[in-house]
C-alpha cells in the first residue's frame, strides 16, 4: 500500500477498510482522507495481475502500481509499466476507465490490458461502495 500513498506515509497511518465489493483483496485509509485499494483481475491464461490504486479525498485517482509479473514477459507484462497505466493517474471515481479513452491495449496483450482495466475499474467500484462517505 505505502508504493503509492504520498512519501513518509508509514504503516502505523494506515487503518484498514471492511470491503465488499468483488475482486478486492483489500483496502485502507490514512487519517487524512486518503485511501488504497488493492484488487486482482484474470489476465492472460487466467494469471492474477495485482492492483494498487490511491485516491485522494476527492476520489481522484492519485497513483497506481500494477504487478503484471504473471503475464508474458515482453508482451502482456508491458501492463505493469507506469507508460501504460499512468494515463489512468488523475482519473475521477466518478467514472469506470476503459481501454482507448486514455490509454490503448497493448497490441498483442488484450487481454492482459483488459485485465489491468478491470481491476482499476473494481478499485473505483471499492472506493465508491466502500470507502466515500464511510466512517
Amino acid at each position: 500500500y505505502l508504493s503509492v500513498l504520498p512519501e513518509g506515509t508509514t504503516a502505523d497511518d494506515l487503518q484498514d477498510v471492511t470491503v465488499t465489493t468483488a475482486n478486492v483483496t483489500g483496502a485502507v485509509k490514512t487519517a487524512d482522507g486518503m485511501a488504497v485499494v488493492q484488487s486482482t483481475a484474470a489476465g492472460y491464461s487466467g494469471n492474477l495481475v495485482t492492483v494498487y490504486a490511491a485516491f485522494d479525498t476527492t476520489g481522484t485517482l492519485t497513483a497506481l502500481s500494477v504487478d503484471a509479473s504473471t503475464q508474458t514477459t515482453g508482451i502482456g507484462s508491458k501492463t505493469g509499466e507506469e507508460s501504460f497505466y499512468g494515463g489512468y493517474v488523475g482519473w475521477s471515481a466518478s467514472q469506470q476507465v476503459e481501454l482507448g479513452n486514455p490509454v490503448d491495449a497493448i497490441g498483442g496483450a488484450t487481454i492482459s490490458s483488459r485485465a489491468v482495466v478491470s481491476a482499476i475499474n473494481s478499485a473505483i467500484d471499492c472506493y465508491n461502495n466502500d470507502i466515500a462517505g464511510v466512517a
